[in-house]
């Protein structure tokens, strides 16, 4: 899922024409965060209590500072906010910003109005939303996907209805997160109501099979191989549902930004890619490693495969709706 995301993002970055040493400096960001989930994942074997949250917040940190040392010095000022708050209509400030949360009091405020002053308040918000959804990314799916093992290694298979309860919450707290971090920007929720339904809808879906599993599972109505087929089409299901939903970084900026032709073909192009990078990580090696289910891991291929290309079409299908409006006021 990292090495998917970490593509799209750098995909992204080069599409809109970011200056090469700051589209590295995100990208070696980015690359520090999978290190703690690698570590959460081997010590929460022994240590049932491992502050992992703690572990991600100390990732994002030390991202922040691996992006500081690889600063490049004499960089031309990239500063166009008083013409993207002329076209957004709203100060360009209230861009979503990783700051906002201060876990460590000064310091991220104070990187970020390092990378302001450097290079603009367009590349600082664009770096510090690639980081913030990096690290969300990354600590739901990766954290709920890495439990998988854990949970079966340490307590046995009978153990898959707390990892149901704990997947939902994980991807409902991601849900609420995400949209709650975009809609702090304001107006830039409006003309986006049929990608929030139809992503709210999708998600709602999949939490619900999500539930229907865990009880049948706990009451021995269904096999554990048919458990896990399922919770694969959940897991799929909720990914999708939240890159249809929130989607990438484009849709939050104005056409002086991100060009229209440039931005709708990328939403489609970055989900594909995530979804991707998760069916050959997380499911398929998973499969054959740690839950031997040789028999049944081209189910997990194809509904992932259909997955993919029903996210792509329809994120595709309303990315060229909504690229097409720049940020107005809600009706």
């Amino acid at each position: 899922m990292a090495v998917g995301t970490i593509t799209a993002y750098l995909l992204e970055l080069a599409l809109v024409r970011v200056p090469r040493h700051v589209a590295w400096r995100v990208m070696a960001g980015a690359l520090t965060l999978p290190t703690g989930f690698f570590t959460y994942f081997v010590f929460s074997r022994w240590f049932s209590d491992t502050p992992c949250w703690l572990m991600m917040i100390g990732q994002v940190r030390l991202a922040e500072e691996l992006m500081e040392r690889c600063g490049a010095t004499g960089a031309e000022p990239w500063d166009r906010r008083e013409q993207l708050e002329h076209v957004a209509g709203f100060p360009y400030r209230s861009i979503v910003n990783p700051c906002r949360v201060d876990l460590f009091p000064g310091r991220i405020t104070g990187f970020w109005a390092q990378v302001e002053d450097r290079f603009g308040s367009q590349v600082r918000d664009l770096c510090s939303a690639t980081v913030l959804l990096v690290a969300q990314e990354a600590t739901c799916e990766q954290m709920a996907l890495h439990l998988v093992p854990v949970v079966l290694t340490r307590n046995g298979f009978g153990s898959l209805p707390s990892f149901s309860v704990v997947l939902m919450v994980l991807a409902c707290a991601k849900l609420v997160a995400t949209t709650a971090s975009l809609h702090g920007v304001g107006r830039s929720m409006a003309g986006r109501r049929r990608l929030l339904l139809a992503g709210m809808g999708l998600a709602g879906c999949s939490l619900g099979l999500l539930a229907g599993t865990s009880f049948a599972d706990a009451h021995e109505r269904i096999g554990r191989g048919a458990a896990f087929v399922l919770l694969s089409f959940e897991i799929f299901a909720l990914q999708a549902a939240i890159g249809i939903a929130v989607g990438p970084i484009p849709w939050m900026y104005g056409p002086e930004v991100f060009p229209l032709a440039v931005r709708a073909p990328s939403v489609g192009l970055c989900l594909t890619l995530k979804f991707l990078s998760t069916l050959l990580f997380n499911w398929a090696l998973g499969g054959f490693v740690l839950y031997s289910t040789f028999d049944r891991v081209w189910l997990d291929f194809l509904i992932a495969f259909g997955l993919t290309v029903v996210s792509f079409l329809v994120s595709f299908r309303l990315a060229r709706e909504t690229t097409c409006r720049v940020l107005v006021d809600d009706p």
